[in-house]
């Protein structure tokens, strides 16, 4: 039995600290029912303790992916790639479906809240999954797995519309860990191409500032290089991504407004616009970044050449992004559209244009009227080497 439990469950030290972390809680219950008499009456009236429990939840779910998934761990990954495992096999470490153990482990958690007033069993289960199948969210995504994260994010925004209706949530629970076991396979069939190097930045957050100005030939022979952005984004993936951020901008909006009047809704849908400057401000940066205008501003007032088409293009997207947020708010503010439908289009409309108005980054790298310069950081770099 032992040993049975010993394949999915935490190291014992975690278990035997939970373990003290409720005996406290349930502790101090029973010391303010004998301090206090008729005050705290059993079943403990401490919700404390059912928030210590949805919170181990939360943690095993989680514990179950991360601790058994090859995407978490590179260097079990590279081991893995080195023995005689083929896909198809039980993964040596432990499985990354739902077992046996899972269900005790989890049961005891919701019998346990059964001991305390306005107890709530289903919400243990319902932390339990969410952590889970987010957390696989989340490593698919790692894994390449990229059209079985896409639609379970989709889904996602089914389980916060059905919060208030468990049956169907758990229907749709249902469907996610499907999709997410389907994942795990095709991943794990494609577990030769997976990149252990990759994994370990992805995991270990290391695409800070440094990394992303870090440079490959040195100015100014990166700007001039053909080779393409790593971050550029295909028209299917920018469509998916942008209706992705439209449908939970819906969600957000939808649970919201089923709280609040219309009048709160109008002042809480206004921070939306932000997401438009933002967008702009991104997408300038990344085309300014080491391209100035061919002359200058009195240059261009001397000359009388106050347009250039060939390096001013690059401001019409942006334009456009505030033309749609203008519009929107105009529309929903006269009331001919709802802010509910017209906020998620509009930020659906800017995320099309942020990612698909042409020119594209290396189009207009190589064909803009642009001067190139080097960037604030490397100047300041080769003054101080200067120095």
């Amino acid at each position: 039995m032992k040993t049975w439990c010993r394949k999915v469950l935490p190291p014992e030290h975690y278990v035997v600290f939970a373990l003290l972390i409720l005996s406290f809680i349930v502790g101090m219950g029973i010391w303010q029912e004998l301090v206090y008499p008729g005050i705290v009456r059993f079943p403990f009236e401490n919700p404390a303790t059912q928030l210590a429990l949805a919170v181990f939840a939360g943690a095993y779910g989680i514990f179950r992916v991360v601790a058994f998934h090859p995407a978490s761990r590179p260097d079990y990954l590279a081991w893995l790639k080195t023995t005689p495992w083929r896909p198809g096999l039980p993964l040596p470490v432990g499985p990354l479906h739902l077992a046996g153990q899972d269900v005790m482990t989890v049961g005891l958690l919701m019998a346990a809240t059964l001991l305390f007033k306005d107890n709530s069993p289903l919400l243990i289960l319902q932390v339990f999954l969410v952590s889970y199948l987010l957390t696989h969210l989340l490593l698919l995504t790692f894994s390449q797995a990229f059209h079985h994260a896409y639609w379970m994010a989709l889904l996602w925004g089914g389980i916060v519309l059905l919060c208030f209706h468990p049956l169907a949530q758990f229907l749709l629970f249902a469907l996610l860990y499907g999709i997410t076991l389907h994942g795990l396979r095709i991943s794990l069939n494609r577990i030769e191409r997976w990149d252990a190097e990759f994994l370990e930045k992805q995991l270990q957050f290391s695409s800070d500032i440094a990394a992303f100005q870090e440079t490959k030939w040195g100015w100014p022979f990166d700007s001039l290089s053909p080779e393409r952005a790593n971050y550029v984004a295909s028209v299917r993936s920018a469509t998916a991504l942008s209706l992705l951020v439209g449908w939970w901008s819906f969600v957000i909006l939808f649970v919201i407004s089923s709280k609040i009047q219309r009048r709160d809704l109008i002042e809480i849908a206004s921070p939306a616009g932000a997401i438009g400057v933002m967008l702009v401000l991104i997408r300038l940066y990344r085309y300014l970044y080491s391209n100035r205008p061919p002359i200058s501003l009195m240059g261009r007032l001397l000359t009388f050449r106050w347009i250039i088409p060939r390096f001013d293009v690059v401001f019409v997207g942006p334009l456009l992004i505030l033309g749609v947020e203008a519009g929107t708010f105009t529309l929903c503010s006269l009331e001919i559209i709802p802010f509910l439908w017209g906020i998620p289009v509009m930020i659906t409309l800017q995320f099309l244009i942020f990612f698909l108005f042409p020119p594209s980054l290396d189009e207009w790298r190589m064909t803009g009227a642009h001067r190139i310069v080097p960037p604030s950081m490397q100047q300041s770099k080769s003054f101080q080497i200067t120095q």
